[in-house]
C-alpha cells in the first residue's frame, strides 16, 4: 500500500542531523590521516637532512647548493610548527552525539501507520463485518467471547500506533532543541577547524614560496665563473708543490748517487718492462745465470737517469749488444720478487704436472692486478723467444720457470699453466683444449687436444 504524501516524513530531521554527525566525525578522521601524512613527509624531510654531509658546508660547492639545502630547513621549520597547530586544533573538535540521537524510534511509525490502514481495510469486508454481526449477536458475558480476528488485528495495531505516536510525539516535545543546539555547534567547531587549517595551509604554502623565491633569487645570484675560478689558481699552485716533484732515488752505498730504478719494481711495472724489451728485440738464448752483474745494473740505472727503457734498448744497435740486451731482460725478472711464487711443496706435488682443476690455486699466488698480465708475459716468452741450437718444449719450460719462479724443477708446472690456462680470461681453457705445443717450442694456436682442430672461444 502506497504511503500517502502528508509533509515531511517524522524522523528525518532527526536522522539528518544522525547522518550529519557520522559524516563529520569520518571527516575529521580523514583529516587526522592528513595529519598522518603530513607527519610522515615531515619525518621523511628530516631524516633527508640529517644525511647531509657536514663537510659540504666548508666545501666549494657550499655556494652552489646551499640555496636549495637553506630552502629545504626553511621548509621543515614552517611545516613542523603547522604539524603543531593541527595536532592542537584537534582538541577542540568533540565527536557527535549519534548514540542520544532518537530517530530509530521514529522508523515504526511508517509500517504502524501502515498495519492500521490494511487492518481497516480488512475489517470492512463483508465476511468481516458478518463475523462481528454475529459475534455481537450471540454474545453472553458469563462465557469468554474473543473479539473476531480481523477486528483484534484492527484494535491491536491502532494501539500500537497511538503509542507510538505519543512517544515520538514525546521526543518531538522533548529532544530537538537538545540535539539541534548540539548539532550546530558540532558544525560550528568543524568549520573553526576548517578555518583554522586553511589558514594555516595558507600560511603555510606562502612561508614556502617567500623561503622558494629567496632560494630562487641566490642561485641566479650565483656565477660559476667566479666558483671555478679558485680552482685554476690552485691547480696552478699545486704545480709547485714539493708532492709533484719526483723524489730522488739515490745509491746510497755509491755515495749517494741519482738514478732512476728500473731493477726490483712491483710486478705491473715489472711485467711492462719487460715487454718494452721484447717489442723492441731480444732474440737468442736465455740462459738461466745469464744476468747483468750489480755494477753494471747500478750504472745502467745512473746513466739512464732522465731515459725510458726503450731509449736505452734503442740506443744499442751492435750486433754484439743482443747478448747485453738478454742480460736486461733476465735482469728485470730476476731483481725482483718472483712473479709467480711456487713453494717446495708445490713443486714436488705437481712433479708430473697440474691437473686443470688445480690450476686456479696456483692462481691465487701471483699478484691479482697484474695476474693476466704476468701470464700473458710468461706465454709470450715461451712462444716467441728463439734459440741458438734446438731444444725441447721441457728445456725451454724450465729456463722460462727459472725467471718467473727463481727456482728450479718448476718446468711441470710452468708447461701446463702455458698449455691449460687462458690469461686474457684469467680461467682455465675448457676440458680437452690446450694450447699446442710442438717437439721443441710452444705456440700461439689453441686446438682440441684429441683432434688438433683450432679452438675457436666464444665470443
Amino acid at each position: 500500500m502506497a504511503m500517502p504524501a502528508y509533509g515531511t516524513k517524522p524522523g528525518t530531521a532527526f536522522k539528518t542531523v544522525y547522518q550529519g554527525g557520522i559524516y563529520m566525525d569520518e571527516f575529521m578522521a580523514m583529516m587526522k590521516t592528513r595529519m598522518e601524512v603530513e607527519a610522515q613527509y615531515l619525518d621523511q624531510i628530516s631524516k633527508l637532512k640529517d644525511s647531509w654531509n657536514p663537510k659540504w658546508r666548508e666545501s666549494g660547492v657550499w655556494p652552489l647548493i646551499s640555496p636549495i639545502l637553506g630552502h629545504f630547513e626553511e621548509e621543515i621549520t614552517r611545516r613542523n610548527a603547522f604539524v603543531d597547530g593541527l595536532q592542537a586544533r584537534f582538541a577542540h573538535v568533540t565527536q557527535s552525539d549519534t548514540e542520544n540521537n532518537p530517530y530509530r524510534s521514529f522508523e515504526s511509525l511508517e509500517q504502524a501507520y501502515l498495519a492500521c490502514s490494511q487492518a481497516d481495510t480488512d475489517v470492512q469486508t463483508p465476511s468481516s463485518q458478518s463475523a462481528l454481526q454475529k459475534w455481537y449477536s450471540t454474545f453472553d458475558p458469563r462465557y469468554p467471547r474473543r473479539f473476531p480476528e480481523p477486528d483484534l488485528v484492527y484494535r491491536r495495531a491502532i494501539s500500537r500506533q497511538h503509542d507510538l505516536v505519543k512517544e515520538c510525539g514525546h521526543l518531538h516535545s522533548t529532544k530537538p532543541e537538545d540535539i539541534m543546539e548540539k548539532h550546530q555547534q558540532h558544525s560550528e567547531d568543524v568549520k573553526s577547524f576548517i578555518g583554522g587549517c586553511l589558514s594555516s595551509i595558507a600560511d603555510l604554502v606562502a612561508a614556502i614560496s617567500r623561503s622558494c623565491s629567496t632560494a630562487t633569487s641566490n642561485i641566479r645570484s650565483f656565477t660559476s665563473a667566479s666558483f671555478i675560478s679558485p680552482r685554476h689558481d690552485e691547480i696552478e699552485d699545486e704545480r709547485s708543490h714539493i708532492y709533484m716533484r719526483e723524489y730522488e732515488y739515490r745509491l746510497y752505498h755509491r755515495d749517494g748517487e741519482l738514478a732512476r730504478p728500473y731493477f726490483g719494481l712491483a710486478a705491473p711495472d715489472t711485467v711492462q718492462l719487460v715487454n718494452q724489451v721484447l717489442d723492441i728485440g731480444v732474440g737468442g738464448l736465455l740462459y738461466r745465470s745469464n744476468a747483468l752483474n750489480a755494477s753494471a745494473a747500478f750504472e745502467l740505472e745512473k746513466r739512464y737517469l732522465n731515459e725510458p727503457i726503450h731509449q736505452i734498448i734503442a740506443s744499442m744497435d751492435s750486433e754484439s749488444d743482443w747478448q747485453w740486451r738478454m742480460k736486461l731482460l733476465n735482469s728485470l725478472l730476476l731483481f725482483t720478487k718472483p712473479l709467480i711464487l711456487i713453494d717446495a711443496t708445490q713443486v714436488k706435488q705437481y712433479r708430473g704436472g697440474v691437473p686443470r682443476r688445480k690450476l686456479q690455486g696456483l692462481m691465487e699466488s701471483i699478484d691479482f692486478e697484474a695476474r693476466s698480465a704476468t701470464l700473458q708475459l710468461m706465454v709470450r716468452i715461451l712462444v716467441e723467444m728463439t734459440w741458438d741450437k734446438p731444444v725441447t718444449a721441457t728445456w725451454e719450460a724450465e729456463h722460462v720457470g727459472w725467471l718467473f719462479t727463481h727456482q728450479g724443477d718448476t718446468w711441470p708446472i710452468i708447461r701446463d699453466i702455458g698449455r691449460k690456462w687462458d690469461p686474457e680470461r684469467d680461467c682455465p681453457f675448457p676440458e680437452g683444449v690446450e694450447r699446442k705445443t710442438d717437439d721443441n717450442q710452444m705456440t700461439e694456436e689453441i686446438v682440441w687436444s684429441n683432434s688438433g682442430l683450432p679452438y675457436m672461444r666464444e665470443a
